[in-house]
């Protein structure tokens, strides 16, 4: 099992009040859109994720 095949299967266990709102979807677009476009052109996908919820203040 790949690293993908591992994402799919956690994102379906998702529950429904997990879901991301319709808003936030619409914020998050541009990054599926340049997401899609990389994977399209099979290009590297270079993302950066930085978690602030438990950073020091």
């Amino acid at each position: 099992m790949n690293s993908y095949s591992i994402l799919s299967d956690t994102i379906r266990l998702l529950e429904p009040e997990q879901s991301i709102s319709w808003e936030r979807k619409t914020v998050l677009q541009p990054l599926i859109d340049y997401i899609q476009q990389k994977v399209t052109d099979k290009q590297a996908i270079n993302l950066i994720f930085i978690c602030t919820h438990n950073s020091r203040r």
